[in-house]
């Protein structure tokens, strides 16, 4: 375990001008994500995404990272994959404690999701979490997966970080806002726009419908911007601010008008692709080919186990939580 010294993290703050208990937390995820891909266990089934793979692996720092969201990325059967499953999250609980963690409560296991805290005590005497999930259900993906470096410099050796495609991350990020409206999410996708992150638009917006049918919202043909509104002041003050620099110049207002334009205009749907939204919602078919052209993205989405369950379930899918309903 690299030793962060109170000294070391107060130098590291003061430079990046963030909060120095945030400051050590990034650096304990990138450490954890750095033996995820290098453990000869959980090395090549975990891919990182979210906004901790935005900030650490596709732009240079902008906001600190609170948690690690992986996807599995082994298709195998059963009961394969809970032999697989068991392994690492075996592995995973074993090397946090190693590391001095210690787990919070017992795990949130569910057929599709594995969610674990670890607590720690950081180097100011205040306890702290490290939350870890990984989604057992996105095992396949529209596009190519990728290995990056970790942007930020640090004195932490990494090993390459498998991840999503930077297109789909943000598609699943933009897709995110939309079901949740928290002010991370919005903060992320504002910086894509604002830094044009994304050239090929037509691909994030394909990726975005995918992710919309599924997701774990309640299905629905219509796309609602307005969510963006339930962000409030108060949210931008306790959840965005304390992860970011104090040199950030962040503009709520502005931000938000920004990405109601941005996503008004990406949001104008071919017929095409209201015809895939259509079928799926409303008749239950799972038509890949009416979204993508390319044979070889048909051919590793048209097994996607959460499409086929989201299929399988679109009647019933406003009424439960996609876990409980795979729990029975």
């Amino acid at each position: 375990m690299y030793i962060f010294t109170k000294e070391y993290l107060e130098k590291i703050a003061k430079e990046k001008g963030f909060i120095r208990d945030t400051i050590e937390k990034t650096l304990r995820l990138i450490e954890v994500v750095g033996f995820i891909n290098s453990d000869q266990i959980t090395e090549g089934k975990l891919a990182l995404k979210g906004g901790t793979a935005i900030n650490l692996l596709s732009v240079p720092l902008l906001r600190l990272s609170v948690d690690i969201d992986l996807d599995f990325t082994i298709n195998e059967e059963k009961e394969e994959l809970q032999k697989l499953r068991d392994s690492i999250t075996k592995r995973l609980n074993n090397f946090m404690g190693q590391q001095g963690y210690s787990r919070k409560a017992p795990a949130k296991e569910y057929h599709a999701l594995f969610s674990q805290e670890y607590r720690y005590l950081n180097s100011g005497g205040n306890r702290d979490t490290i939350k870890i999930e990984i989604n057992f259900m996105n095992r396949t993906h529209v596009l190519p997966l990728e290995k990056k470096e970790i942007i930020i410099n640090t004195d932490i050796p990494a090993s390459p970080v498998l991840t999503l495609n930077t297109v789909e991350l943000y598609a699943s990020k933009i897709n995110a806002l939309l079901s949740r409206a928290t002010p991370r999410d919005l903060y992320d996708v504002f910086e894509m726009i604002d830094k044009k992150v994304i050239k090929d638009q037509e691909m994030l917006r394909k990726c975005f419908i995918f992710y919309k049918v599924i997701g774990g919202s309640p299905l629905d043909r219509s796309i609602d911007l307005d969510i963006i509104d339930k962000i409030d002041d108060y949210a931008i003050k306790t959840r965005l601010r304390p992860v970011l620099s104090k040199a950030d110049k962040f503009n709520f207002n502005e931000a938000k008008i920004k990405v109601k334009n941005y996503l008004a205009k990406l949001m104008d749907l071919s017929d095409q692709e209201k015809l895939f939204l259509y079928k799926f919602i409303e008749e239950k078919e799972f038509l890949p080919s009416l979204l993508f052209e390319d044979e070889r993205i048909i051919a590793r989405i048209q097994s996607h186990p959460m499409a086929l369950w989201r299929q399988r379930r679109v009647e019933v899918d406003q009424e439960e939580d996609v876990d409980s309903e795979l729990e029975q």
